[in-house]
């Protein structure tokens, strides 16, 4: 019954929280020293994925994510994935060309899709290795494997994981923004992140009442042609 938490840094609210089950043996002696053994494990949880005050995002911990003590507590080893889900368009990311043209399939990419974007933390407690990672589950394989074609370097995936989590849609490749001239004209980032923060909460008063309800928000700077 106990909520066990995680502070990598209490300042700005960056805490991992779980409830969970484990064997664990605390051991102290007369000078204080404080050593655990044993294992814990996640059943469900929460963490708040801070980074330079730009991201705030709360993600779900799966349930299975582990932590394992051998004496140190501070020399824990981890193994814990969570997830943030949010609904993007497919036709930031895939090239037109790649489509069969019909206004079925052009219909399909602009409509939001669920995505999971995963954070995977795993070794030393105190500087773990942290990965990312992309998951569509409402996709069929062959059209996900072709968004994940599009993702195929770290480099990539590390880029895409930013753009989701800070914009709430997918980074336009370089390729696809030399034929888009809106997009040479750049976005503000600031109103983005402003009108995604809008979106998110008005999308959480909406499922309260039904879960039939995807809302979303899109902002693109006016320029001579169009206000």
């Amino acid at each position: 019954d106990a909520e066990v938490q995680i502070i990598f840094d209490e300042r700005i609210g960056d805490i991992l929280k779980s409830t969970g089950n484990g064997n664990l043996q605390i051991r102290i002696d007369r000078q204080g020293n404080l050593r655990f053994f044993g294992d814990y494990t996640i059943q469900q949880g929460e963490y708040l994925f801070s980074l330079q005050n730009l991201i705030n995002k709360q993600f779900v911990i799966n349930q299975g994510g582990t932590v394992e003590w051998q004496g140190d507590p501070y020399n824990a080893e981890i193994d814990i994935t969570a997830v943030y889900k949010l609904r993007a368009s497919l036709s930031d990311l895939l090239d037109p060309v790649t489509s069969t043209g019909s206004s079925a399939e052009q219909n399909e990419l602009q409509r939001r899709v669920q995505i999971h974007t995963n954070l995977m933390l795993s070794g030393p407690l105190q500087q773990p290795n942290i990965r990312f990672g992309i998951e569509m589950p409402t996709l069929d394989e062959s059209r996900e494997a072709l968004v994940l074609d599009y993702i195929s370097s770290e480099e990539e995936l590390n880029r895409q994981v930013l753009s989701l989590l800070v914009l709430n849609r997918f980074y336009t490749p370089e390729h696809m923004r030399m034929n888009d001239q809106s997009s040479q004209r750049g976005e503000n980032a600031a109103l983005v992140t402003t009108t995604e923060m809008l979106s998110a909460q008005v999308s959480r008063w909406m499922s309260s009442i039904s879960n039939d309800f995807d809302f979303g928000v899109a902002y693109r700077p006016g320029d001579n042609i169009t206000s």
